[in-house]
């Protein structure tokens, strides 16, 4: 399929929806975040469908709202991976929620559970997650609060697919321990410590952070020790720098990196938004020090990146392919409508166009993704569907 610059320039123009003072429904999930979503208007349920150009479907999704705008049930149908019998098997993964936290992940295609369970305390703190095959719990993290919600220790048992484990009586629990790991604070709450053990390997990594006066990071690093030997010493591996905004300006590599250590500066534009980063090269034993990348970047006024720009470097890829320069192009809804890519000679080799079509809430209801090396080469690749129910 085709498409002339015409077209091109009128999909830029289309859907010329008010975003101002509009209720939204927005879902946001911390433990699952390819089901985050953005709707307007106050939604009820939507149904999403996407399919490849092949006809083989990608992704099934049905979500189901309150009327406060919370999600109280995602249903997702497609393949998932058999760990058991590593193999692909169909799943219809139901996701359950209470007060817009995810309690369950199941897959209701298979009898018992089959899935993965959360477990919140009174402050909603996660405290534990179980991960269940055919209703035999193959993998646990608990985790433990003080009391004011800083987490203070996280501890990973592996029983696997096959073992004896008895998840009632909880016999010989310790035994199944694959690391744990304990959490230190400041009298500020800055995490200063991190202390790993590795329960099977029998080794220690202890992680430290150092804070300024404005609590911002300024230095981490670490140790490890083996079969509980004590000499511990700490190396530092990165040290950071900070404008009087508390804005991250440079990066600082501070052990001994393979090929070369590298110092990254960072700069902002009025609005706060990053608009160039430049790594520094320092090439040990000879200490050479050279630019080696830089990158620039521009946003338009709703904050969304409209071109990256690698000024010095050869690290772009798409695919196998170089480029220099990624440009992006919105509607008036900001969703994205072209992405294109182009080498030194600005000559594009990628070039990706997404065409909408609208509900008069200003929720796209079709979207089609067209990929080529041109836009004469473009071809559907995949195309999503949505039916969206609103509240009165």
């Amino acid at each position: 399929m085709k498409i002339n610059t015409y077209q091109v320039i009128l999909l830029l123009f289309l859907n010329t929806y008010s975003l101002s003072g509009q209720e939204k429904t927005t879902f946001q999930c911390d433990t699952e975040k390819k089901l985050n979503i953005g709707l307007l208007g106050k939604v009820k349920t939507i149904s999403i469908l996407t399919t490849f150009s092949n006809g083989n479907i990608d992704e099934d999704l049905y979500y189901i709202f309150d009327k406060n705008g919370i999600a109280t049930e995602v249903i997702g149908n497609g393949l998932g991976i058999d760990i058991k019998n590593k193999k692909l098997r169909e799943v219809a993964i139901h996701y359950n929620f209470k007060d817009g936290k995810l309690i369950s992940k199941l897959n209701k295609m298979s009898n018992g559970l089959d899935g993965e369970i959360y477990e919140y305390d009174n402050h909603w703190n996660l405290v534990n997650e179980k991960d269940y095959i055919d209703n035999i719990l193959i993998k646990e993290i608990a985790k433990r609060f003080d009391t004011i919600n800083r987490l203070q220790e996280k501890v990973e048992y592996l029983y696997g697919a096959y073992s004896n484990y008895d998840e009632k009586s909880q016999t010989n629990k310790a035994n199944y321990i694959n690391d744990k790991e304990t959490y230190k604070y400041d009298k500020k709450n800055n995490l200063i410590l991190i202390i790993s053990e590795d329960i099977k390997r029998g080794s220690t990594q202890k992680t430290y952070y150092k804070y300024d006066t404005n609590n911002n990071r300024i230095e981490e690093g670490s140790c490890v020790i083996f079969n509980s030997d004590s000499n511990c010493v700490f190396k530092p591996h990165f040290g950071y720098k900070y404008d009087n905004k508390g804005r991250l300006i440079k990066k600082i590599e501070l052990g001994q990196f393979h090929p070369h250590n590298t110092d990254d500066i960072y700069n902002y534009n009025k609005k706060g938004y990053k608009t160039r980063v430049i790594g520094y090269y320092y090439t040990f034993p000879n200490n050479d020090y050279k630019v080696g990348y830089q990158y620039n970047y521009k946003f338009n006024k709703f904050g969304n990146m409209t071109e990256e720009s690698e000024i010095i470097g050869d690290y772009r890829r798409i695919d196998f392919d170089s480029y220099k320069k990624k440009t992006i192009k919105y509607d008036n809804l900001q969703n994205i409508v072209i992405e294109e890519y182009l080498n030194e000679y600005s000559t594009p080799i990628r070039v990706i166009v997404n065409k909408y079509e609208y509900d008069k809430n200003g929720n796209w209801t079709k979207k089609e993704i067209l990929k080529g090396t041109s836009f004469d080469s473009l071809k559907t690749f995949q195309i999503s569907t949505r039916k969206i129910e609103y509240y009165e």
